[in-house]
């Protein structure tokens, strides 16, 4: 799906992959939190426990709000990518 074929309002997931730390999930909620977001989260540690990812679930209302959401997130210390 191409960014130009998402109809707004959408439910839309994603993940974001951080190096281990114990306050990130509370990070990316509040991150969601901030433009009133109520989404689900789901983390997974890596085999080696050395880092997390989290598969956000969350209904957007707009590319722009999407937008400001991803960069909240991956401003959070310990981030490493999101797809």
């Amino acid at each position: 799906m191409q960014k130009k074929d998402i109809q707004y309002p959408a439910e839309l997931t994603f993940k974001s992959v951080f190096k281990k730390r114990t306050d990130v999930l509370v990070e990316i909620e509040e991150s969601l939190s901030v433009a009133g977001i109520k989404g689900s989260i789901m983390y997974k540690e890596s085999s080696n426990s050395k880092f997390v990812s989290y598969t956000i679930r969350a209904v957007f209302t707009s590319d722009t709000e999407l937008q400001e959401t991803c960069l909240r997130i991956s401003n959070i210390d310990g981030f490493m990518m999101m797809f």
